[in-house]
């Protein structure tokens, strides 16, 4: 590997408006980034809030993913599952059919479904967001 290739390679990142590339080849490997440098970030006992700053909000919770387990044909649960509607841990919301065979999907965790992103019938790929969730608060955590 020498400079000018690599200087072509960056060249050809800039040009192409990509952010990121990986360019391998026999015996080397190149990987660019564009954008400022990652900051690592600071624990919290590094930077104490100054005096009398005022309580930082909680976050709303992170929504859950209903993913797909296999290849195959989604099938809606009966009744189908919708955007609203609280689950359980370990509830079916629907199924896969791979092969002739119909696989339950099983929701990871309990919480209200806030998206719905495939429909009764359609093709489905391994680890494909099926439905998301907002976790229920824990009752035991109070």
């Amino acid at each position: 590997m020498n400079v000018e290739r690599v200087e072509a390679l960056l060249r050809l990142l800039q040009d192409a408006g990509a952010a990121e590339m990986v360019v391998e080849a026999d015996g080397w490997r190149l990987g660019a980034r564009k954008g400022p440098a990652p900051v690592a970030p600071q624990s919290a006992e590094a930077a104490p809030p100054p005096a009398g700053a005022e309580p930082v909000p909680e976050l709303p919770p992170h929504p859950v993913p209903i993913t797909a387990t296999l290849v195959g044909i989604y099938r809606n649960d009966e009744p189908p599952i919708m955007e609203g509607d609280s689950v359980s841990a370990g509830q079916p919301v629907g199924g896969i059919e791979s092969m002739g065979i119909l696989n339950p999907v099983l929701a990871p965790a309990s919480g209200e479904v806030i998206r719905v992103a495939v429909r009764d019938g359609q093709g489905v790929e391994y680890g494909q967001e099926l439905m998301a969730l907002i976790g229920a608060p824990d009752p035991e955590a109070a």
